[in-house]
């Protein structure tokens, strides 16, 4: 059995209305209609929504950064590594120890 659907029935816009407590003015709305109330009552919620995210992006920020400046200071050791290599196998070859496999 299929559950029942108000929406179809005429009153399902009052139904849903009247069943979500959240979007229930706190006090009675004078010189606006009850659709204008819950107009501004979601973009009240819409804007906490917005602020929310925002606040969180602005805390995971540095974490971000921190991702990019640990790669650049990896790729330095790695350069100094292979310049302290390759420095030896200078000084190999130019002692004649350096033994070619050709």
């Amino acid at each position: 059995m299929r559950p029942r659907n108000h929406l179809g029935t005429g009153r399902g816009l009052q139904h849903l209305l009247r069943s979500t407590s959240f979007l229930r003015p706190e006090r009675p709305a004078t010189g606006r209609s009850l659709g204008e109330q819950k107009l501004f009552e979601f973009r009240k919620l819409a804007r906490l929504g917005q602020k929310a995210q925002l606040k969180e992006r602005y805390r995971a920020a540095p974490g971000r950064n921190r991702g990019p400046h640990g790669q650049a200071k990896a790729k330095r050791q790695e350069i100094e590594f292979i310049n302290e290599e390759l420095k030896g196998v200078r000084e190999l070859w130019l002692s004649n120890s350096f033994q070619s496999r050709a």
